[in-house]
């Protein structure tokens, strides 16, 4: 195929913005006087069964710390996230910006709805751009007298002609809502680059290289004030205000119940769910022995109204919130970006770090690993400037090893899709934002900061230390570029392992003025 990840929103948003540099777009209204029932975290959850156990942890730490761990691993991922579902006994709130239906988005789904019957108020917050293909099934759970649905800047258009909505209204759908987070009894959370689907947590061909953090402490309290943003926002819209037409009766709760059911029966099903239980972490997190790292954390989060603006603003945008760190940093920084597409403001904001003595090194996908090979575009313009610079560019390989550390899993292809940035020995970012224009200046993104040499130590071993045969290290011989394999010698001269048809089609796709949409 010639440009992969067609089926990714934010393949088709590339793709209508090409469509709409050709056509005069107008507006499709959205419905007015919407009535929303605002909500909050609930605050008197301490008490509750992961209250409980949370509350034993924190007594040897100060009320202003945070314990967090990574979750790098696919099966970690889901396995903790189910557990938590499973003892959930107040609330669950979930953000995402893609929410599948397939056999990990299913599993999901299944738990949400039993914790729901046992009178957990279920909140969920969609990107509708990522659910509207799923409105079925979104009713029937908006239905659910626990669960609640809203859709952040909705398509107001569905089924058949959604597709003419998104270009003849594409200056709003544009603008999308990026953040993933996932709260339990605003006790416990989890910040970090996965969606909901199998490729995130090792239950597809093909694995995405993610990483998230499950977090207790001072943090999570933050977390649910940022969710809480979104929620009760404008720009999200009560399901039933978009979705209609479909059965939501009782009937239909039962045979979605029974889909779910029988979908976790098949083999497919069966040999994930084993797998889920002998996941690594969760005996740890069922015993309440889990080794938690320890330090201040803080969160960032865009704020909703950034949709609607276009130029930058320092008190709702997430990035200027983010640049002080980077300038004051002395020694290292190590930027993991799925999507890298710098433009001129990130090469200047780079080369300062250079010439200060920075080390600087960039890990983000290959062309034969990316989901999205439009981004390349952008990207691959800046490689030889970078690497002049003295940047360590690094490019992960689309096929794992036997040896799996920081991308662990299954999977026969691989593909990076973490969003986190190091800084000299004692800060970690981990969120949603990528270092690109969409995610700079279109989407709204959240993450959080933690200050731990000891995490520092853990992630750059996770990562750079991880077996060398699951990336390419760029450099430069004259004017050529050469990728060098983990046995130092040069695999190729041009994106290895891809086509010359998808090379030329990257170069054809470059003429056209699409980088601050990328």
């Amino acid at each position: 195929m010639l440009l992969s990840g067609w089926r990714k929103p934010r393949f088709w948003l590339l793709l209508i913005t090409v469509t709409a540099l050709f056509t005069n777009a107008g507006c499709t209204n959205l419905p007015k006087n919407v009535q929303r029932t605002e909500s909050h975290a609930f605050t008197t959850t301490e008490n509750t069964l992961i209250g409980t156990h949370i509350k034993e942890t924190l007594k040897s730490h100060s009320q202003n710390e945070t314990g967090f761990y990574p979750l790098s691993n696919g099966l970690d991922a889901m396995a903790t996230r189910l557990a938590l579902i499973d003892a959930a006994q107040k609330s669950i709130d979930v953000q995402y910006y893609l929410y599948k239906n397939d056999l990990a988005g299913q599993l999901f789904t299944k738990r949400l709805l039993h914790a729901a019957d046992k009178g957990v108020r279920v909140r969920m917050l969609l990107d509708d751009l990522g659910a509207s293909d799923k409105d079925r099934m979104l009713s029937v759970l908006n239905q659910h007298p626990n669960i609640e649905v809203r859709l952040f800047n909705p398509v107001t258009t569905r089924g058949l002609l959604r597709s003419l909505n998104l270009v003849t209204d594409f200056s709003r759908i544009n603008r999308r809502m990026h953040n993933k987070s996932f709260i339990v009894d605003n006790q416990i959370a989890i910040i970090g680059g996965r969606n909901i689907g199998d490729e995130y947590f090792d239950a597809s061909v093909v694995e995405f290289a993610d990483l998230d953090m499950v977090q207790i402490g001072a943090a999570v309290p933050d977390i649910s004030v940022d969710f809480d943003e979104y929620w009760n926002s404008d720009y999200s819209y009560p399901a039933e205000t978009i979705i209609k037409g479909h059965d939501v009766s009782d009937k239909k709760r039962t045979r979605l119940m029974r889909k779910l059911e029988k979908a976790m029966q098949t083999p497919e099903g069966q040999q994930y769910f084993m797998r889920l239980q002998n996941a690594p972490l969760i005996e740890n997190l069922r015993k309440g022995d889990l080794q938690w790292f320890w330090g201040q954390a803080s969160v960032y989060a865009d704020m909703p109204d950034k949709i609607e603006l276009v130029d930058i603003d320092s008190s709702i945008h997430l990035t200027p919130r983010l640049e002080p760190y980077f300038q004051k940093a002395q020694e290292e920084v190590i930027m993991v970006s799925a999507y890298f597409v710098p433009g001129k403001e990130g090469m200047a904001f780079i080369r300062s770090m250079v010439e200060r003595g920075v080390r600087v090194t960039i890990v983000t996908n290959s062309l034969a690993s990316t989901d999205v090979a439009l981004v390349h575009t952008g990207y691959s313009q800046y490689r030889s400037e970078l690497l002049d610079l003295g940047v360590v560019l690094i490019e992960m390989k689309p096929s794992l090893s036997e040896k799996k550390k920081f991308i662990q899993g299954s999977s026969s292809r691989a593909s990076l899709h973490a969003k986190t940035y190091i800084i000299d020995g004692s800060i970690v970012f981990v969120g949603s934002l990528n270092l690109d224009p969409r995610s700079v200046r279109l989407n709204t993104e959240n993450g959080v900061i933690y200050h731990s040499p000891e995490l520092v130590r853990y992630m750059k071993e996770e990562m750079l230390g991880a077996d060398r045969n699951l990336y390419w290290l760029l450099q430069k011989n004259g004017n050529t570029i050469e990728w060098i394999n983990g046995q130092g010698e040069v695999d190729a001269t041009t994106d290895p392992e891809t086509s010359w048809l998808l090379r030329t089609g990257i170069r054809l796709m470059s003429i056209f003025p699409i980088e601050s949409q990328l």
